[in-house]
């Protein structure tokens, strides 16, 4: 009794021991079951998260590729219109249906020279203090004439001055002529335009550019003087009589 006693101790089947090596060995079992499900549905979700990559990139360097040829396209159309463009300026051309230029005051003793009428001069001299001479008003000064040959961006230019660096404003009328290629004086019916420059209180500079700037569009009016480094427009005319 003894022996079997002991023998139920250490061999029984249902003995505590047995149940927890068979409970460990099923918990190993288990382990190993959950780790290979686990890897099997882990190796799954890295092949989709492959594929799905794959696809992204594909359609990244689909749409990388399609842009490259859209700015191909568009860098093709833009040389091509500015070839064009600079083949219609270099081909344009215009003959003038009036004379151009502006309403400038002269000495008197240059208008005489320039046989203008003597009545014209005497009704429209005054006297400048600044320089100390007698002058003459309405004076038309030609920049370009009927029936010249225009071509796209010539640039005529005329320095005109103003009386002081007091003088904060500067008004000038761009005429034209439709009768005379030298016309000499100005009538109020051969004002096209009237224009300020303003002077800012640090510009001490005299002279004044106008510039006439010619293309099909029309006449453009620039303006510069010493303190101002680039030209600035102050006028767009269109051609008269077209």
């Amino acid at each position: 009794d003894e022996w079997k006693g002991k023998k139920g101790k250490k061999g029984k089947k249902g003995s505590k021991r047995s149940k927890r090596k068979d409970k460990k060995r099923k918990q190993s079992v288990g382990a190993v079951l959950r780790s290979k499900i686990g890897n099997m549905r882990s190796g799954k979700k890295n092949k989709e998260d492959k594929k799905e990559a794959k696809k992204r990139k594909k359609s990244k360097e689909r749409k990388e590729k399609e842009k490259k040829k859209e700015a191909k396209r568009k860098k093709e159309e833009e040389a091509k219109r500015k070839k064009e463009e600079e083949a219609r300026r270099i081909a344009w051309r215009k003959t003038l249906n009036r004379t151009y230029g502006i309403k400038m005051n002269i000495t008197v003793k240059k208008a005489v020279e320039l046989k203008i009428p003597k009545d014209f001069i005497e009704n429209n001299t005054f006297y400048n203090y600044y320089k100390r001479k007698n002058y003459m008003r309405n004076y038309f000064q030609i920049l370009a004439r009927k029936n010249e040959e225009m071509k796209w961006g010539r640039t005529i230019t005329k320095t005109c001055y103003r009386k002081s660096i007091k003088q904060k404003k500067v008004s000038f009328a761009v005429v034209v002529c439709s009768k005379d290629e030298d016309p000499k004086i100005v009538n109020e019916d051969m004002v096209l335009e009237t224009l300020d420059i303003d002077f800012d209180e640090n510009d001490k500079s005299l002279d004044i550019d106008i510039k006439f700037r010619f293309s099909e569009l029309g006449i453009k009016v620039l303006i510069r003087t010493n303190w101002y480094w680039c030209d600035r427009e102050v006028a767009m005319l269109r051609y008269q009589n077209d």
